[in-house]
């Protein structure tokens, strides 16, 4: 399971762990202090140890790309704000495959 915190608290976790490591601490001591996995504990060791402090650092969580570039993004928003009778509707509310329209 993955630990609570955002990519940079996790990367300072992983950092305070290999200071800790420097320091001359067992790495399951270091594990049983900061409350980690020793599986976890000596995998970010072995990464820190090849690629030094590159292996430890947060990185971008991958994900889908977006099906909106940022020309639609701004078509949807400029109909967005002038309202739903503004842009032809015959009602004050904004259904999805309305929505559509405007950026396809």
């Amino acid at each position: 399971m993955r630990p609570h915190g955002g990519p940079k608290e996790l990367e300072q976790r992983r950092q305070r762990a290999i200071s800790l490591l420097r320091e001359g601490y067992q790495p399951v001591d270091v594990a049983t202090m900061l409350g980690l996995d020793r599986r976890s504990m000596r995998r970010w060791e072995a990464t820190h140890r090849q690629k030094d402090e590159k292996g430890i650092l947060a990185r971008q969580a991958p994900g889908r790309s977006p099906k909106l570039d940022s020309n639609d993004l701004r078509k949807l928003a400029k109909a967005l704000l002038k309202g739903s009778r503004k842009v032809g509707h015959s009602t004050d509310l904004h259904l999805d495959w309305d929505l559509v329209s405007y950026v396809a």
